[in-house]
């Protein structure tokens, strides 16, 4: 999620409280000069089967290597938002 730090966290709560939702996890947090994913809209159509084996990838490794874990979840996004 991007946007003001308000905004994310009103909606990172709604998120949190909907139990579609389990195991949310905060990859990074901070500001920077530009957003990321500005003209993603969040649609995606392709074989999720893929996408979920990177994320489960990515999210196995997070606590061994958090900053290799952040940099392959940022680049899969890029991806998926390209």
């Amino acid at each position: 999620i991007e946007g003001p730090a308000e905004a994310v966290a009103e909606l990172r709560a709604l998120i949190a409280r909907d139990m579609r939702h389990a195991e949310l996890m905060t990859v990074a947090d901070g500001e920077q000069s530009s957003r990321d994913f500005a003209s993603w809209s969040l649609a995606y159509s392709g074989t999720a089967h893929f996408v979920a084996r990177e994320i489960e990838r990515i999210r196995a490794a997070i606590h061994s290597e958090p900053y290799h874990s952040q940099r392959d979840l940022r680049r899969l996004l890029g991806e998926l938002s390209s």
